[in-house]
């Protein structure tokens, strides 16, 4: 489905289509095999004190990933205000703070390499 697809679908719909991917990835979640990034969101679950292999705690896991949307929702929010508000102001000094300082509460991301970090010679 692409950005257009969605678009084109009423927010209701586009909603049961997000929560039927995430009990697709719960499901997932529950029975990972050799799929490293399945494994890694069952760690993720595991930490949070919730088994995705349980049947009952299926509905935790569906409710705690629904938080944890909620909250990139707002942290992205968050982010497009920083930046909006650094592109208003004629200070570059304040500007590059801005942007430098931005992601200082995020904390560590599974979709980041400490590789990039590292010149190679």
């Amino acid at each position: 489905m692409t950005q257009k697809d969605l678009a084109g679908l009423r927010s209701g719909h586009v909603e049961d289509l997000l929560l039927d991917r995430l009990d697709d990835l719960i499901e997932g979640m529950a029975s990972p095999g050799a799929n490293e990034h399945l494994r890694f969101a069952r760690q993720v679950m595991t930490h949070a004190a919730i088994n995705p292999s349980a049947d009952e705690a299926k509905e935790q896991a569906r409710v705690y990933l629904v938080k944890l949307r909620e909250r990139m929702l707002r942290d992205n929010e968050q982010y497009r205000q920083t930046v909006r508000s650094a592109a208003e102001g004629a200070d570059t000094d304040a500007q590059l703070n801005a942007y430098a300082t931005m992601f200082r509460e995020r904390g560590l991301s599974s979709d980041t390499s400490i590789n990039v970090d590292f010149a190679v010679e």
